[in-house]
């Protein structure tokens, strides 16, 4: 990982009301759009869209059940609410935010993501940034 904080840049996710506009959008940037998965222990249904020149971005929707973009979508239809990167160690990626002087709070996790192979996810928010998901790829990195 380039960074100093040993992070990999993975990709933005986007709570949608209306996922099919949303995929005719991405379409028409060239975005392959993935299968629709559930996620039982998050409450959401995902899809990742990937493009070859293009950030990939995660379609996240809301289920029948309350879950962590409900409150997100209750005004829009659609809102990039988060970014997501690779850590091997998330323990000593927060401890360099916090010697960067940066405040970070937990808001979720872990949690074991189906969307990536059972690897553990977490959702924090940097003040004056926004909420980051770390996804720890500890001796599971992505191919």
């Amino acid at each position: 990982m380039g960074s100093r904080f040993g992070l990999g840049f993975h990709h933005l996710g986007l709570a949608t009301r209306r996922p099919v506009e949303a995929m005719r959008f991405l379409e028409g940037l060239d975005y392959t759009i993935g299968p629709e998965i559930l996620d039982p222990e998050q409450q959401v249904l995902l899809r990742m869209c990937t493009a070859t020149d293009m950030p990939d971005v995660e379609l996240v929707m809301a289920t029948d059940q309350p879950g962590p973009v409900d409150r997100i979508l209750q005004r829009r239809d659609a809102m990039m609410y988060h970014s997501c990167y690779t850590s091997s160690d998330v323990d000593a990626t927060l401890d360099a935010m916090d010697a960067a002087a940066l405040r970070v709070h937990l808001l979720a996790g872990p949690t074991p993501a189906v969307l990536f192979g059972g690897r553990e996810v977490s959702f924090y928010s940097v003040t004056g940034f926004g909420v980051i998901e770390l996804i720890n790829t500890f001796g599971r990195p992505f191919d």
